[in-house]
C-alpha cells in the first residue's frame, strides 16, 4: 500500500524518499495495523480400526474431472466391490450403485467417504 502511495507522489511531482512518506503516513494515522493470522487447533489423530472380517467396512472414492469414477473398495480383502463410470456421479446414482453392490455382497457396517458433494446430501445421509 505505501509503495503505491509513493508512486502515485511521485507522479504528481513530489521528489519525497520513502522514508518521508512513511513518517506522514503515520503521524496522519492512515497506518492501521494488520491483523495476526488466525492459528487452528492442532487436529486430533483418530486411529482408523482394521477390520477384521470382509464387509465390516468399504471405502468409496471419487476420482477426476472430466469423466468420474467412483470406486468401492473393501478394507478387509483390499478387494474393488464396484467402479461407476460416468460424467456426473449425482447422489442418487451413487446411492443405486452401492445398493446394487449390497444387492450380492450384504449390507455393511462401516462407509469412509471424502468429503466429495455426493456425500454431503441428505439423500445419501
Amino acid at each position: 500500500m505505501l509503495g503505491r502511495l509513493i508512486g502515485l507522489l511521485r507522479q504528481k511531482g513530489y521528489a519525497w524518499n520513502h522514508k518521508r512518506v512513511r513518517r506522514l503516513y503515520c503521524a496522519l494515522g492512515l497506518n492501521v495495523k494488520r491483523k495476526p493470522k488466525k492459528r487452528l487447533a492442532r487436529r486430533t489423530v483418530v486411529k482408523r480400526e482394521v477390520p477384521c472380517s470382509p464387509n465390516q467396512t468399504w471405502s468409496i472414492d471419487l476420482n477426476g474431472r472430466r469423466f468420474r469414477t467412483m470406486n468401492v473398495i473393501d478394507d478387509y480383502r483390499r478387494e474393488c466391490l464396484g467402479i461407476k463410470v460416468g460424467f456426473s456421479l449425482p447422489s442418487k446414482l451413487a446411492t443405486r450403485h452401492l445398493d446394487e453392490i449390497a444387492v450380492y455382497r450384504g449390507y455393511l457396517g462401516i462407509i469412509r467417504l471424502d468429503n466429495g458433494p455426493e456425500h454431503t446430501s441428505h439423500h445419501f445421509a
